[in-house]
């Protein structure tokens, strides 16, 4: 007899139009975090320390999940941090970046369909286009 008494269910697969959501999420996340500092500690990022991309308004809300505007970079300790009192969170935000909060908001609620991949393809240009300058001026370009 198996110890298994129940099938295990097949993993759902991604649609087409969430897998390049994913994407470009990702690479608006690099984007964020490149020559970034923790936006609340002023921390570098480290192995030791490294920064996380965070969304100020969730990444569920598909409208501004790929918004650079709606990423910030926080370090390990300050993204625990937002994510345990995002009342202080907010409140910090909106002392940082008065009206952000709800122009994010306001475009997370707006009814609009993306086309994730040119999204991805523009951000990935974007991307690029950020390595490129960032390794002039590092001398190794």
């Amino acid at each position: 007899m198996s110890v298994f008494t129940k099938p295990v269910p097949k993993p759902e697969r991604q649609t087409p139009q969430k897998e390049w959501q994913d994407k470009a999420i990702a690479v608006a996340c690099k984007i964020v975090l490149l020559d970034a500092r923790c936006a609340k500690c002023n921390r570098p990022d480290s192995p030791s320390m490294a920064l996380h991309p965070h969304h100020i308004v969730h990444r569920k809300y598909g409208n501004t999940c790929t918004l650079k505007e709606n990423l910030i970079p926080l370090c390990v300790g300050c993204h625990a941090e937002a994510h345990s009192n995002e009342n202080a969170f907010k409140a910090w935000i909106e002392k940082r970046s008065p009206g952000l909060y709800d122009r994010l908001w306001q475009l997370a609620r707006a009814i609009c369909m993306l086309d994730f991949e040119d999204v991805y393809e523009q951000l990935l240009i974007e991307y690029k286009e950020k390595l490129e300058e960032k390794a002039k001026r590092d001398g190794l370009h």
